[in-house]
């Protein structure tokens, strides 16, 4: 990997959570924000453009970076549709398994970074550190795990185990509650019996939660993941985001698989937004959702020193965009591929306008030049050799929807 460049973001309109928007430089070295930076070689105009904090992905599940969908709900729980989805001879998972994992894995990465997410969670077994160094975004995979109550020990060890393993400095990740049915409905009031409901808990979906189960999260302080598409294609129906942001919990956004889920991150945003609104019979404030998707997420991981915010010594994960409107967090959430100047990624470049292609080169041992709605743009490695392989392994061409490629 090439030894990171300093850089200067000169001239843009910055925007970080809880904070007024400022206009002027940004400085870059060594992966992170600093207060400034003398002789930086790499200068960057993004006057006329936003700047923001990228957003975090707080549940996906890489491997199951596939398509279409699986699902023929409504279903009762997760449980009947993990049923499906681990039926051998299902095609979409046949045509999975024809793959390596390291492949899938970076079709997840690829989604990610270039719906504008600059990190995400991976939720599944654990794996060596090396592996995790050839993909282009950050992957958090340090916590502790538990797949689900009823498949306690199916991605790590019990849930003792588990919460030893993360102790205070790392998140204990479960999924809980993910249904419409007595079962899901009572498992986070056996979760919390095993002492797994605490500050640095993050709870993945919460479809059944009850009151008295919120408010048990919230004297907690521990963390809730929001999946809403994935929910309501599985169980028509998801968590109650208006009764735990009543509560003061710290609520941040999913896509959960592509196998159940929207494309990235801000169709999810956007797809939230639109579900609370026909649930709760009010907008989600636009302001509640951006801190979702940026220091809630960061909170929620432990990293609330490091990530969500544009301040100095964060770790310099911007995303640059064109302004939408007036408003800069209804621009932010209005983000969509082709929108997008320049994804940062610790300082690298890992997606945006081919006018940056300089840059890509001074950080880039390769990157492709790919189309994304008639406007060409790069994106770090070589997604067309992935693409390629998948197809020859496939014996034809494989359509991802999640990929916003258009090859030239």
């Amino acid at each position: 990997m090439k030894e990171p460049v300093s850089a200067l973001l000169k001239g843009g309109n910055a925007v970080s959570p809880g904070e007024e928007p400022f206009s002027g430089d940004l400085c870059i070295s060594d992966g992170r924000l600093r207060e400034a930076c003398d002789g930086a070689p790499v200068e960057i105009d993004v006057s006329g453009l936003l700047v923001f904090p990228a957003p975090i992905n707080a549940h996906d599940h890489l491997l199951g970076s596939w398509a279409p969908r699986i699902g023929e709900g409504p279903y009762r729980n997760v449980y009947e549709w993990l049923d499906l989805l681990h039926a051998p001879d299902h095609p979409q998972r046949r045509e999975r398994d024809g793959n390596p994992n390291d492949e899938v894995y970076m079709l997840g990465a690829y989604k990610n970074l270039c719906g504008g997410a600059a990190s995400v969670v991976d939720h599944y077994v654990r794996r060596e550190d090396d592996f995790w160094e050839r993909y282009p975004i950050r992957i958090f995979h340090r916590f502790g795990r538990t797949w689900t109550l009823r498949e306690e020990t199916g991605w790590g060890g019990t849930i003792e185990e588990e919460l030893e393993e993360a102790g205070e400095s790392l998140p204990y990740i479960i999924h809980i509650s993910e249904g419409v049915d007595e079962e899901t409905g009572g498992e986070l009031t056996r979760l919390a019996e095993r002492g797994g409901v605490r500050p640095n808990s993050l709870l993945v979906h919460g479809v059944a939660f009850t009151d008295s189960d919120m408010d048990v999260i919230s004297e907690s302080g521990a963390s809730v993941a929001w999946c809403p598409a994935s929910n309501m294609f599985l169980y028509e129906r998801t968590l109650d985001v208006a009764k735990a942001l009543a509560r003061g919990i710290n609520v941040c956004i999913g896509t959960d698989s592509a196998l159940s889920g929207t494309g990235n991150i801000f169709d999810e945003a956007r797809f939230g937004a639109d579900t609370y609104r026909k649930t709760a019979g009010e907008p989600l404030d636009g302001n509640v959702l951006f801190e979702m998707l940026t220091c809630g997420a960061a909170r929620a991981l432990l990293v609330e020193d490091e990530l969500g915010r544009l301040k100095p010594g964060y770790l310099a994960d911007v995303l640059i965009a064109e302004p939408k409107c007036d408003d800069p967090v209804a621009s932010y959430l209005e983000i969509r591929p082709g929108d997008i100047d320049l994804l940062l990624v610790g300082g690298r470049p890992a997606f945006g306008s081919a006018r940056h292609e300089d840059f890509f080169e001074r950080q880039c041992e390769k990157y492709s030049r790919v189309s994304v709605g008639g406007r060409e743009m790069l994106v770090v490695g070589d997604v067309q050799g992935l693409l390629d392989g998948i197809e020859k392994r496939l014996g034809f061409k494989k359509e991802f929807p999640f990929l916003p490629f258009l090859y030239p």
